[in-house]
């Protein structure tokens, strides 16, 4: 039995539950790699207890890579920057890279960053919004959602978004969303004020001019008086009683809610699989790969692409968590 919030309680099947052996047996099976994926990881030169992972695996659909991830840690001044993102393009891949490539530097080159982040965020994502408007002709149609999270200096954490990809921490078995879904039906009266309309057909989601899945995006130009690019920005403080944090676009979470992600990874902390060889993935990192993989393993009719990035925290003074 795992607690996920401080009213709910849920007992998870057996076959969830496992076993050091049965995580071995994915570690190699799967070889933390499909044939069409991209991995890395890191670690905080502040803290030597903190460490990231990222992996990502392209779906079954045609058309080229459309999700890009950031992750690493930047050294500024005295500071150290843990800078992590996921943007989740559609119909353009070059509106998420340009985003991969512009929108840190952004973000930090905003004079109220170290004094006033959350408007330091904001503005950047206005301002990135308006460069990729304005390169339309080169960066061509189409958009791009994103989840971004800044870790200052070990001790706090604010997360942006915009769209449909989320941001989760775990703190002592307690999982909490950081970002929020902007999904059309709960913003349709600010779609209507803008002068457009949201469809909801038999068998499909909800859609901004019966075309887009979220009711905000960068990009989408031809969508973009009806649409917004104004991030929700939250902050949250990291102590020792935090585990981890994930991001992950939207291909994991249609696949399973967020409490069931928080509790499989959970798991690994207390049936971690014994390591290769030169292997230093930690717990969370390597599990979350091996979700990455298995949702890849039962991808045959599914097309979105499978990303997700992991921070792994262990703060207590004795090393666990």
């Amino acid at each position: 039995m795992v607690v996920i919030s401080e009213h709910v309680f849920i007992c998870w099947p057996r076959f969830f539950l496992l076993s050091d052996g049965c995580l071995y047996f994915l570690q190699e099976k799967v070889g933390l790699g499909s044939s069409a994926c991209d991995a890395g990881k890191g670690k905080s030169k502040m803290s030597k207890n903190i460490t990231h992972g990222y992996h990502l695996v392209k779906g079954k659909s045609h058309h080229a890579m459309e999700d890009y991830v950031f992750a690493q840690f930047k050294q500024v001044g005295d500071n150290e920057l843990g800078l992590f993102a996921i943007f989740d393009g559609h119909l353009s891949h070059d509106i998420p890279d340009y985003l991969r490539s512009h929108l840190f530097d952004n973000i930090l080159n905003e004079p109220d960053f170290w004094t006033e982040t959350e408007k330091a965020i904001r503005k950047a994502y206005r301002i990135t919004d308006t460069n990729i408007l304005e390169k339309a002709v080169d960066l061509g149609k189409g958009g791009s959602t994103a989840v971004t999270a800044i870790l200052i200096n070990c001790q706090k954490l604010v997360v942006g978004n915009v769209g449909d990809s989320r941001a989760v921490i775990c703190k002592n078995g307690v999982a909490k969303q950081l970002s929020i879904d902007h999904e059309p039906n709960k913003e349709r009266m600010t779609i209507e004020n803008r002068g457009g309309f949201v469809t909801n057909f038999p068998g499909d989601v909800a859609r901004v001019d019966g075309q887009l899945a979220v009711a905000r995006a960068f990009g989408d130009k031809s969508l973009k008086e009806h649409l917004s690019s104004e991030p929700d920005v939250s902050v949250e403080t990291i102590d020792e009683d935090t585990e981890f944090v994930v991001l992950a676009s939207d291909g994991i979470w249609k696949v399973g809610f967020l409490f069931f992600w928080v509790t499989c990874i959970r798991i690994s902390y207390s049936s971690p699989p014994p390591k290769k060889k030169g292997s230093a993935l930690p717990s969370v990192i390597l599990y979350l790969y091996l979700v990455v993989e298995v949702l890849f393993l039962d991808m045959e009719k599914r097309s979105s692409n499978i990303i997700g990035v992991a921070l792994q925290l262990n703060l207590r003074v004795n090393g666990s968590t």
